[in-house]
């Protein structure tokens, strides 16, 4: 240290020092080390609850596949259905990186407008439902149902109150007293029929109208669904009658969904590069919407159906009916036990004949028991009759409602076929007429060019026999030019010879 430069105190040099400067450094330092080497890393997250509802096949286990990881391939096709109960699974999506959809990237085709936005019902006024994404991650929970109008092999009537019931009682068990979101499933492979639309109707009976803000519907097998061929689908969906009906029910939107395709997956098709990039795009889209903010739809508002109720009368009769039965088996027995009464009294008749009369009023009084007792055992078996009777009939109108729809979707069939052979005929009929009409102009054509040229060449033999009977003509004259020519010279060659003669 120089002279000229005094040494300052270190109070004076705890001074000079910039604190902020200071502060921050460390802090960098710490903030680094507590990324890359800090344990149990934590941070906040929300919970959405989503549930997959729809017919039997239609991909919603494939939609659960999809949304964990985006290249998975699609199963293979089986005959027995897979998802039999309800399936609750909880994920968790960090949202770190923002969730976006951008189609400008190199990797995605260019999409202006999302198809869900196209069909969407959602009002501007609608305050149930706001497009505020969360920051925060997610911690997404999945309930799989089993599929609507499923028939199993011992049943006679479709199950589907009792997966709905069953798929509400598993969220109950899980802790989960509302819903985010209700997706509900169809598959482009087969589209939207009546039991979509009475699956629907269901789920307005069981759960409210007021499930319709939390609904959507996602259209599965799509993954080589290109963009106009997406529109293409948006407008059947607009134009279709049937979808008119449900279309309000969707006020979350319209998204489409996908899987790697197996075939093209065991043939290493280069199609496999397009549809995992497809399916990207609609998972991305699919977590971006599960992402937003909703107000969710409390369980404890849901409507029992009368499908319900019914559903527990009819248990309740079934008690009641097991109950009578017991009562009948211990009629029986009480009717033995009087039978054997009865002979016990008859042999004391015989042995005591000084207690005839007393033995005979006990007797008619046993026997006016073992009557009215009887009585009630035929009554309580005419009740069991009309029971079994009733539930009889039951059966027999759901199986004649089942014969009529199938002898409906044969008819129907029979006259789309008979229809298509009359279109054949009437095609083939205007294909024999065409053919003929231009057998006959080709006909025609012919005749009109034969005779032309029977004219042309008439005209031609004209011409040339014209020509010739000239030509005759005026050889004559020429021969008639020379005859008279040369007899003018002999005439002068005679004259000239006069004169010779003359002249000598």
């Amino acid at each position: 240290m120089s002279a000229s430069q005094p040494r300052k105190s270190l109070r004076a040099q705890q001074a000079d020092k910039d604190v902020n400067t200071q502060r921050e450094k460390y802090m960098n330092e710490i903030k680094t080390d507590h990324e890359e080497f800090g344990d149990f890393q934590m941070s906040k997250s929300v919970q959405r609850n989503v549930m997959l509802v729809g017919r039997t096949r239609t991909g919603k286990s494939t939609i659960k596949s999809m949304l964990v990881n985006s290249m998975v391939v699609a199963e293979e096709q089986k005959l027995m259905v897979g998802t039999k109960f309800p399936q609750f699974e909880t994920f968790h999506v960090a949202v770190g990186k923002k969730i976006s959809t951008d189609e400008s990237s190199e990797d995605v085709p260019k999409d202006d407008s999302s198809e869900e936005e196209d069909v969407s019902t959602n009002n501007s006024s609608e305050k149930d439902i706001s497009t505020t994404e969360s920051p925060e991650d997610i911690v997404l929970n999945i309930i799989d149902t089993p599929g609507l109008f499923e028939r199993g092999t011992d049943e006679i009537t479709p199950r589907d109150n009792d997966i709905i019931m069953q798929a509400i009682e598993a969220c109950v068990n899980q802790e989960i007293t509302k819903f985010h979101v209700i997706c509900f499933c169809v598959a482009i492979t087969v589209g939207i029929n009546e039991q979509d639309i009475q699956a629907l109707k269901l789920m307005l009976k069981m759960m409210g109208d007021k499930i319709a803000s939390n609904s959507c519907l996602i259209i599965t097998h799509c993954e080589s669904k290109d963009k106009k061929q997406r529109k293409s689908i948006i407008s059947q969906l607009k134009e279709d009658k049937e979808f008119k009906l449900i279309r309000p029910f969707f006020k979350m939107g319209i998204f489409f969904s996908g899987v790697l395709n197996r075939d093209d997956y065991k043939c290493g098709s280069e199609n496999l590069i397009g549809q995992y990039l497809t399916v990207s795009k609609y998972r991305a889209k699919l977590i971006k919407m599960f992402s937003k903010t909703v107000k969710p739809f409390p369980l404890i508002d849901t409507l029992i159906s009368d499908s319900k109720r019914a559903c527990d009368n009819q248990k309740s009769t079934a008690l009641e009916l097991e109950q009578t039965e017991m009562k009948l088996r211990h009629a029986n027995e009480d009717l033995k036990d009087i039978k054997n009464c009865l002979q016990e009294k008859e042999k004391e008749l015989n042995e005591t004949q000084n207690k005839l009369k007393i033995t005979d009023a006990e007797f008619e009084t046993t026997k006016k028991e073992l009557k009215k007792k009887e009585t009630d055992l035929e009554e309580m078996q005419a009740q069991l009759e009309d029971t079994k009777s009733a539930e009889t009939g039951l059966q027999s109108i759901i199986a004649d409602l089942q014969v009529k729809c199938n002898m409906d979707e044969r008819q129907k069939k029979e006259l789309e076929a008979k229809l298509e052979w009359e279109e054949k005929q009437r095609r083939e009929a205007e294909k024999a007429r065409e053919t003929e009409a231009r057998n006959r102009l080709i006909a025609e054509v012919k005749l009109e060019a034969d005779a032309k040229l029977r004219r042309e060449e008439k005209a031609k033999e004209h011409e040339k026999y014209t020509r010739e009977v000239e030509a005759r003509q005026e050889k004559a004259r020429l021969q008639k030019e020379a005859q008279r020519e040369q007899e003018i010279a002999q005439q002068r060659l005679k004259e000239e010879q006069k004169e010779k003669c003359s002249i000598s």
